[in-house]
C-alpha cells in the first residue's frame, strides 16, 4: 500500500463516525491531497486543505504556465472535476514573493 492511500485511510478511520453527515474536512498538509480530497466527497464531506504541488492529480503544468501580468498579488484559479465521482476540485496559483 503506498503511502498516498495509507493516509487516504488513516483519513477516513478519524471521520468514520461522520460519513454522510454532510460536514466538513480541514487539513493540514500532511492529510491534504487530491486523492483525500476525492475520498472524502464519496463519503458526503466538502474537503477543504493546502495540497502540495508534488500531489497526484494536482495542475502544477497547467498553473506554473498560467500568466500573471499584474504581479505581486495576481492570482488564477483552476476549477476541475473528478471523472469517476463529479468532485469538484479547485486549485490555485498567486504571486507573492514567487509564485
Amino acid at each position: 500500500m503506498g503511502v498516498t492511500m495509507a493516509k487516504c485511510n488513516v483519513l477516513l478511520d478519524l471521520v468514520e463516525s461522520w460519513h454522510d453527515a454532510g460536514g466538513s474536512v480541514v487539513s493540514d498538509s500532511c492529510f491534504a491531497s487530491v486523492q483525500n480530497t476525492i475520498c472524502s466527497f464519496a463519503l458526503g464531506f466538502c474537503f477543504i486543505g493546502v495540497v502540495k504541488t508534488a500531489t497526484t492529480g494536482y495542475p502544477i503544468n497547467f498553473l506554473g504556465s498560467v500568466v500573471l501580468p499584474e504581479g505581486k498579488g495576481d492570482r488564477h484559479r483552476r476549477v476541475t472535476f473528478d471523472e469517476k465521482t463529479r468532485c469538484q476540485l479547485l486549485a490555485f496559483v498567486w504571486w507573492d514573493q514567487d509564485r
